[in-house]
């Protein structure tokens, strides 16, 4: 028989905020420069230009999908109201 392991959360609690992890070994090093390298890259034609507006839309629908998601789960989560008669 497989274990089961059950994650138990408040739905009442805030979501978690993103920080930076403060690891310090290579590959949080690399994912913390390339972070920090696209955040400061300026597009010098017209090709890196629509890529950076791709990525952006990319990334603003799916963190919209996100908010969706967190939004309607706590909506679902919240007990019913009964209609008044």
């Amino acid at each position: 028989m497989t274990e089961r392991k059950i994650i138990i959360t408040d739905d009442d609690e805030p979501a978690d905020k993103f920080t930076h992890s403060t690891c310090v070994c290579k590959v949080c090093e690399g994912m913390k420069t390339s972070s920090k390298e696209w955040d400061e890259f300026s597009p010098k034609n017209n090709l890196q230009r629509r890529m950076k507006d791709v990525v952006g839309r990319i990334e603003a629908r799916e963190a919209a999908k996100m908010t969706s998601e967190a939004r309607d789960e706590q909506v679902a989560s919240r007990p019913k109201k009964r209609a008044r008669r």
